[in-house]
């Protein structure tokens, strides 16, 4: 077992958290002189990069992300300096199950096979969150971005805090344990995507509700570091922490000798594993107003709950189309030599090239969908969900 694995608590039991939090802590001291012997969760020729690496590559014009078969992105793709010395996220537009989506990227790891969601912990008074104007509470984060154990996916815990104790002198994951075990524990608060970043960075200018930005990261005692907040939800994990990858179609050419370049046409989400079954949408397209296929340029009805059980973490594959051609909405259309013209715009229809044309990749990223159909996101209150949905999770 891992030093990430025996370093984390899984459970939403009270009585149980504190113990499992103390080997939380134990486990994270230990990653970072641990790493380089876990080879099989990260083998010594994997590497992470996060926003703290994609903002002076980005400046510098430089490229992530490359493999042996893959010369590799520009950061400028999905982080864009200015002039004033901030950089923002950068929007990219794609397609998931024929729907038009918005999604950034914050993160990305070479080389890994596992991801793993780790402990984020925030302060509760009266089992209620600490807020403006009572406090502005630190968001205590439990390992910080410079370790190979690092995720933007995350498990939120409350923890109480009386009234004589100072909630910004509560910095790092030992303070937060020797409190808790004081006074009742842990809550579970559920699941939440935050990117940990440089001051300079800004949420996507065109999606100002679907990025929360503040300075109120906390890791290692140290105080007053920026995250980018993408809200709660949007991922799922196995009993081991581990969080689900789901595909990322980017379409491209191969060369003789296996080295893949990108033609530049918009990519596509997958939303189950590769050859599995037909998808499985958390919200499927219904009602009259619009389909949400190809002909209908991604349209969600009014309504429809558009909070996503997919996505958060892709892993790239390579997709070799036979003759692609592009539409005037960025969909692309394949004919098969022996068969059917195909609308890629979805996973199935990717699937239906066949296993010889699409080739999965080392590359894994974090891409929050800012935007599903016609339905944004909000980070600071939870994704945007129907009539349907809410009425779905009213008590």
């Amino acid at each position: 077992m891992t030093a990430a694995r025996r370093g984390r608590h899984r459970s939403g039991n009270v009585a149980m958290a504190g113990a499992r939090a103390v080997r939380s802590l134990a486990g994270l001291l230990l990653a970072g002189a641990l790493a380089a012997g876990c080879a099989q969760s990260v083998p010594p020729a994997a590497h992470l990069i996060t926003l703290y690496d994609l903002l002076p590559a980005a400046a510098n014009g430089a490229v992530v992300g490359s493999t042996p078969t893959f010369a590799g992105f520009p950061a400028a793709a999905w982080l864009a300096p200015a002039d004033d010395g901030t950089a923002a996220l950068v929007p990219a537009h794609g397609f998931v199950d024929g729907q038009a989506a918005v999604w950034t990227t914050t993160e990305l790891w070479v080389g890994f096979e596992e991801v793993w969601a780790q402990p984020l912990y925030r302060a509760t008074k009266g089992g209620v969150l600490l807020a403006p104007p009572q406090a502005e509470p630190p968001w205590v984060f439990s390992i910080g971005p410079r370790s190979a154990f690092y995720s933007p996916f995350w498990d939120v815990y409350g923890f109480e805090v009386p009234d004589d104790v100072d909630v910004n002198t509560v910095l790092d994951t030992r303070a937060v344990i020797e409190l808790a075990n004081g006074h009742g524990g842990f809550t579970s608060l559920g699941r939440r995507i935050s990117s940990l970043g440089p001051h300079g960075v800004v949420g996507a200018a065109a999606f100002p509700a679907a990025t929360y930005v503040d300075d109120l990261a906390t890791w290692y005692g140290s105080a007053h570091h920026r995250f980018v907040d993408f809200g709660d939800g949007g991922f799922a994990q196995d009993a081991s922490a581990v969080v689900t990858q789901t595909p990322m179609f980017v379409f491209a050419t191969r060369t003789p000798d296996g080295v893949f370049h990108p033609l530049g046409y918009p990519w596509v989400g997958g939303t189950h594993p590769l050859f599995s079954g037909p998808p499985a949408l958390s919200n499927p397209i219904a009602g009259a107003s619009g389909s949400g296929g190809p002909g209908d340029n991604g349209a969600v009805p009014v309504g429809v709950a558009v909070r996503p059980s997919f996505g958060g973490l892709w892993r790239i594959h390579w997709v070799v189309p036979f003759t692609p051609i592009p539409g005037g909405d960025g969909r692309v259309t394949d004919c098969i030599p022996t068969g059917p013209c195909l609308t890629l715009d979805g996973q199935t229809a990717i699937e239906g090239l066949g296993a010889d044309r699409i080739f999965a990749s080392e590359i894994l990223l974090a891409a929050p969908l800012l935007q599903l159909g016609n339905q944004p996101f909000t980070a600071n209150g939870g994704y945007l969900m129907g009539q349907a949905q809410q009425q779905e999770q009213a008590p």
